[in-house]
């Protein structure tokens, strides 16, 4: 397996909070049209400076619920009303990205995945499922994103199995930065749950490497798939290491769209 470079065409774009205005991009025969849900104009970026032996950028589109975090994240467990309001965001944010052919994988925490298994018995938007089983009947992938405060990875699975869904064995970010508070080699590993300990899990694919809070993060902003060696060389390439990951490139697609029109996009 080939490493990929810091140019290679590919991106994770993160909507951290479904509350937020999400954007996405999506090839529209000869244009590339970014739609958001706020009040902006759609920006479209003309592909006639692009040739047609140009690689292509190839976007998932990704939202994380986190667990309740000093005020900056709902209790949805003992808010009812924050629960609903941010899965009413979140249903009409995957059936617009349904009805442009987007893909979508899903990230939850366990507070959300709690209080959707108190609350949520299914809305007629939702064709009478709980709003995980609508996603997965929408064709998108649900993953855990756990930051193993009080849920470990394989608590977090067991949450979405309990909701009727079956996760499709993605790591849904961790830290992969500074190396001694790197999670690399430990999710190389089975991992057991806390609160329900007779349960495990197993990640197939790495995404998201982070350092926490995101803060100093620059030098993990990188496009493209690759097998980190370990968690003192996370973006150097082996081909003995046992996972891969899936670089995000920072966020953003702009850089990648300039290096596309400008021709140094590697293909």
């Amino acid at each position: 397996m080939k490493p990929w470079s810091a140019t290679r065409p590919f991106l994770v774009l993160v909507l951290t909070s479904i509350a937020l205005a999400c954007s996405f991009t999506r090839l529209l025969g000869n244009t590339v049209t970014t739609e958001t849900d706020s009040v902006e104009k759609p920006k479209t970026i003309s592909a006639e400076s692009v040739s047609s032996s140009t690689p292509p950028i190839h976007i998932s589109i990704v939202t994380h619920n986190e667990e309740p975090r000093s005020g900056l994240y709902p209790d949805y467990v003992n808010d009812e009303a924050a629960f609903w309001e941010h899965r009413t965001a979140l249903v009409n944010l995957v059936s617009m990205l349904k009805a442009n052919d987007v893909m979508y994988n899903y990230q939850s925490d366990w507070n959300f995945l709690l209080a959707a298994g108190m609350y949520d018995t299914g809305t007629p938007e939702t064709g009478g499922q709980n709003f995980l089983r609508h996603i997965k009947k929408l064709g998108f992938e649900v993953d855990p994103h756990a930051h193993e405060s009080q849920y470990s990875y394989a608590d977090v699975a067991y949450l979405i199995q309990e909701l009727g869904v079956t996760p499709s064995n993605l790591t849904g970010g961790f830290i992969a930065s500074p190396p001694a508070d790197s999670k690399l080699e430990y999710l190389w590993h089975p991992i057991q749950g806390r609160q329900y300990p007779a349960f495990t899990w197993q990640a197939e694919i790495l995404w998201g490497g982070a350092t926490s809070l995101h803060i100093d993060e620059e030098s993990l902003w990188v496009s493209g798939i690759w097998k980190p060696k370990d968690n003192e060389h996370f973006t150097e390439h082996s081909d003995g290491a046992p996972l891969p990951h899936i670089g995000g490139c920072g966020r953003s697609c702009e850089q990648l769209i300039q290096l596309q029109q400008s021709g140094e996009l590697d293909p």
